[in-house]
């Protein structure tokens, strides 16, 4: 049978029914791709921006003392 495709505007939904076989193949092909943020650039983006804070803190801090 032919798939039943439905969209609300931010996602679309596919379904499908089929035999379950070694011979099927389900192809889904899409026109545009949506980036995910690389997870390698999160932890250093993430340490850089605590190292930031805690010298902003420690700079602050000092500042009462004197």
């Amino acid at each position: 049978t032919e798939p039943i495709i439905t969209s609300n505007g931010t996602h679309t939904f596919i379904c499908l029914t089929y035999t379950f076989a070694s011979t099927n193949n389900i192809v889904i092909q899409g026109t545009s791709v949506i980036p995910e943020f690389p997870s390698a650039i999160l932890l250093p983006l993430f340490m850089i921006i605590f190292m930031l804070a805690v010298a902003f803190r420690k700079k602050r801090f000092q500042r009462k003392l004197d």
